[in-house]
C-alpha cells in the first residue's frame, strides 16, 4: 500500500507542477495579449496619424497648386509646393532707387555674364549667328539635388551688326561635378518672363 500512497503522492505532485505551468502560462499569454493589444492600439495611433498628416499634405499641395495655376503667364519653379529654385540677381528689382549700386554683387554679375556668354556662344554656333550679349536680366538657382544644381538665367542680345533691339534669351545650364553643360538656350517673348515672386 505504502507504493500505490507514494504513486499518489507523484501524481499529486505532478499534477501541482502541471497546474502550475499551466497558471504561468496563462499569466504570461494574458500579459502578451495585454502588451500585444498595447502595441496594436499605438501602432493604430501612428497610422492614422500619418494619414492625417498625408492628407493636409494633399490639401496644401492643391490649394498650393490651384494658386500658382491661376496666374498666367508666370513661370513656376516649384514642386511638391515647395520652392525649387532661388532667385539669384533680378536687373530690374536691383536697379530701383530704394538700392544702391553698392549693394549689387560685382562677382555675381560678372559670373552671371560669363555664363550667359557661354550659353550664347552654343545658340551662335548652332544657328550660325553672330549675337553680342547686352547683359543678364534674371537669374535663378535650383536647389543641389544629388551633386548637381541648374542655373536659369534670362538675359538680352543682338545681332553685332544690327543696330535693332536686343532679343531676349533664356537658358538652363547644368553644373555637376566635373561640367558645365547648356541645356537649352533660346529666344522667348520679353513680356513673359521667369517672376521673383514665384520664388
Amino acid at each position: 500500500m505504502a507504493s500505490c500512497g507514494s504513486a499518489d503522492g507523484v501524481m499529486k505532485n505532478r499534477k501541482l507542477k502541471i497546474n502550475t505551468i499551466l497558471a504561468q502560462v496563462q499569466q504570461l499569454t494574458d500579459e502578451t495579449e495585454t502588451e500585444t493589444e498595447k502595441w496594436k492600439s499605438r501602432v493604430n495611433k501612428l497610422v492614422r496619424g500619418v494619414k492625417k498628416l498625408q492628407t493636409e499634405e494633399t490639401k496644401l499641395v492643391t490649394k498650393t497648386s490651384e494658386l500658382r495655376s491661376s496666374k498666367k503667364g508666370i513661370v513656376r519653379l516649384f514642386m511638391f509646393g515647395r520652392a525649387m529654385a532661388k532667385l539669384l540677381y533680378d536687373r530690374d528689382s536691383n536697379s530701383t532707387s530704394t538700392k544702391d549700386d553698392d549693394d549689387i554683387d560685382p562677382i555675381l554679375v560678372h559670373d552671371l555674364n560669363v555664363y550667359a556668354q557661354l550659353s550664347l556662344n552654343a545658340y551662335n554656333k548652332k544657328h550660325s549667328s553672330k549675337y553680342v550679349l547686352v547683359e543678364v536680366a534674371r537669374a535663378f538657382r535650383s536647389l543641389p539635388i544629388t551633386h548637381v544644381h541648374s542655373l536659369y538665367l534670362m538675359f538680352t542680345a543682338k545681332l553685332d551688326d544690327d543696330d535693332d533691339d536686343a532679343k531676349t534669351f533664356q537658358t538652363e545650364m547644368r553644373f555637376g561635378w566635373e561640367y558645365i553643360s547648356v541645356v537649352f538656350v533660346d529666344t522667348v517673348d520679353p513680356r513673359i518672363i521667369i517672376s521673383h515672386t514665384a520664388i
